[in-house]
């Protein structure tokens, strides 16, 4: 976490408008965050790079969430994960400081059984879920299955 009080500084009232945005909420973990600066309160706000200084990210308003202090540090320098940018997209609908990020590119999985390109709903569908696809469809989900059940029956049978 990079300090920023020149950031609070000059400029208050964005970073207060940003708040507002955000629903008074740490932008990761939704948690309710206070606008106290240099606070030991872990609900306290910070600014957080969304794409890391250290990975080319800018050193502006266009690259900034407000975070709390756990999540700031807990994110660190590593770059955003797919539903992090779903989040940041649905913020850049209400804040005109930010772009949206186009995901085509983002994570472009193929299925293991098919070679297939696997869409970016259904990365997202398995993410939400608490696993991660390797297959594009459902039709090629249960013909993985049958093959793993057909290879345990064979080592079985030796």
């Amino acid at each position: 976490m990079r300090e920023t009080s020149i950031l609070w500084q000059t400029e208050r009232r964005r970073i207060n408008q940003l708040h507002a945005v955000q629903g008074q909420r740490c932008f990761y973990c939704k948690t309710t965050i206070t606008m106290v600066k240099r606070s030991t309160d872990p609900r306290c706000a910070t600014l957080d790079h969304f794409f890391p200084l250290a990975l080319e990210g800018r050193d502006d308003f266009s690259n900034m969430v407000l975070a709390c202090m756990r999540c700031n540090q807990r994110k660190a320098d590593r770059m955003p994960t797919l539903p992090e940018l779903v989040k940041w997209n649905e913020l850049a609908q209400k804040w005109p400081h930010i772009r949206p990020v186009s995901l085509d590119l983002y994570g472009r999985k193929l299925c293991v059984r098919c070679g297939g390109p696997i869409a970016l709903e259904r990365q997202l569908q398995s993410i939400q879920c608490g696993c991660e696809t390797q297959t594009c469809s459902y039709i090629c989900s249960r013909a993985m299955k049958r093959r793993r059940q057909i290879s345990a029956v064979r080592e079985d049978a030796d």
